[in-house]
């Protein structure tokens, strides 16, 4: 049996005078309910740039009287279940030449792990499950990477009981799939919990972002397209590398909730360039205000260059388009520049219309342009900036009902910890149509980002995100 410790901390990581033991029970590998087929499966481009990138993380929690023994029991039962379609995930990430990753579909498991936290789980609920960096320790895999160990599981997942409460943190290396292919196998978990049949089955065709693959022409398995309301766009703003540099002040961490009336603000004045059905209206608005808010609150100067990486979920947008059960990386980045002048002088709805025409370039030429250059990329050359600030847009998962694992819905949803100011994770609130943004800042950031003064016509100056903290 393990023990680590950690100290209860503020936003900011400094230990307060208690502290709060976290105590691993047992850790075990659970293995796919019967065998499947033993064999190396390609890895596209896209996964293996991502490979060089921290794990999908998420950590759901439960106020529920359930204890992690009886949580981990049903758990262990639904995932050796679900690791029969979703067999990719109990194999191994190996390092062939080149520095190319491939997977061995060797069913070595899935890690599981019991863990206890001496710790009220309402103390949590008393601060909204505001940021915490003891968070960090609810889900495995903190800062590993798919070519870490070629022994280390694809997944781990942790479950942490409290009193009178308990979390389950998941942790997905990301050479193996995206946001939107984790919660995919975190929703099929929930429905073998709950009894019900997997309501979406994968697809593990990899080979089908393959440049040699789709300029022959493959035809793609035939299946329903979602509507383009339906894309899952990612955004990223990137800090200028002056200020990335410079950037080593510890970080404060906090969940800002944008209620349904305030995006309900925010999205009359994303119509103002656009009809209300054009696609990225909602997320390009919300990004413009966010990306403005945190320029201006680094103070940074009006000719600089500031930048925006949007992240798409092409599924939808190739031709002929993949499936939603597709598994694995299909997530392209598009950048957008500008300098703090016109970001901070311009108005906002300018702005939001300037982010969705970049996200109308991700079209099926472009995409696999973008593909073969990641395919031909040379990663022996190639080097992960961990300064890059990529933000997490799952706002439109199903998050709440994918994570009921038979003891109700979880009451909130965070990332383990951000690490990088400015970087964001979107999640949908516990209210209906209302979003929550774990933003990580400096101390000087985080004070002028709340600050009035700074933000004088701000079009939410009227609710809670706009006064001081």
């Amino acid at each position: 049996m393990a023990v680590m410790a950690f100290s209860a901390a503020t936003a900011t990581g400094k230990p307060d005078a208690v502290d709060t033991m976290v105590e691993v029970l047992q850790t075990s590998l659970v293995k796919p309910i019967k065998p499947t087929k033993r064999h190396i499966m390609y890895l596209s481009g896209v996964d293996n740039m991502l490979g060089y990138s921290l794990p999908n993380r998420t950590i759901l929690f439960y106020r529920k009287e359930k204890t992690s023994s009886s949580a981990i029991t049903d758990l262990q039962i639904a995932v050796s279940s679900v690791l029969v379609p979703y067999y990719p995930l109990a194999g191994r990430i190996i390092l062939g030449d080149n520095s190319r990753h491939a997977l061995d579909c060797n069913d070595e498991g899935v890690e599981l792990i019991e863990a206890r936290c001496d710790m009220d789980f309402a103390e949590l609920e008393r601060g909204n499950f505001d940021m915490h960096p003891n968070f960090r320790r609810l889900a495995p895999m903190d800062n590993a990477t798919a070519s870490n160990n070629p022994h280390d599981p694809i997944v781990s997942i942790q479950v942490t009981g409290f009193r009178g409460g308990l979390t389950v943190g998941f942790a997905v290396l990301h050479s193996a799939a995206d946001g939107y292919s984790v919660w995919s196998f975190i929703k099929a978990l929930s429905e073998v919990c709950r009894g019900k049949p997997l309501s979406l089955h994968p697809l593990h065709a990899r080979i089908l972002l393959k440049p040699e693959v789709f300029k022959n022409g493959a035809i793609f398995p035939k299946e329903e397209r979602r509507s383009a309301d339906e894309d899952v766009p990612q955004f990223a703003v990137q800090l200028s590398s002056e200020e990335q540099d410079n950037n080593m002040e510890p970080l404060k961490q906090k969940v800002i909730h944008f209620s349904s009336t305030m995006l309900s603000v925010l999205r009359k004045l994303g119509v103002a360039q656009g009809s209300d059905s054009e696609p990225g209206i909602f997320v390009s608005i919300l990004g413009a205000y966010l990306w403005r808010r945190l320029v201006i609150a680094q103070r940074l100067e009006e000719k600089s260059t500031t930048y925006f990486r949007v992240s798409m979920d092409i599924r939808s947008r190739m031709i002929p388009p993949l499936t939603p059960s597709f598994f694995g990386n299909a997530v392209m980045g598009f950048p957008l520049t500008l300098t703090v002048g016109e970001l901070i002088n311009g108005d906002l709805s300018q702005v939001a219309y300037f982010i969705r025409c970049k996200l109308k370039e991700a079209e099926d030429d472009h995409i696999k342009k973008l593909l073969t250059a990641r395919h031909d990329l040379d990663l022996t050359k190639y080097s992960q900036s961990r300064r890059k600030v990529m933000v997490r847009n799952a706002s439109r998962f199903p998050i709440y009902d994918a994570g009921d694992f038979g003891w109700g819905k979880p009451e909130a949803v965070r990332p383990p910890w951000e690490e990088i100011e400015g970087h964001m994770t979107w999640y949908p609130g516990k209210e209906p149509k209302s979003i929550d943004v774990i933003l990580a800042m400096t101390e000087s950031t985080y004070t002028n980002f709340f600050s009035t003064d700074l933000h004088v016509g701000d079009p939410l100056s009227m609710f809670p995100l706009c006064r001081s903290s």
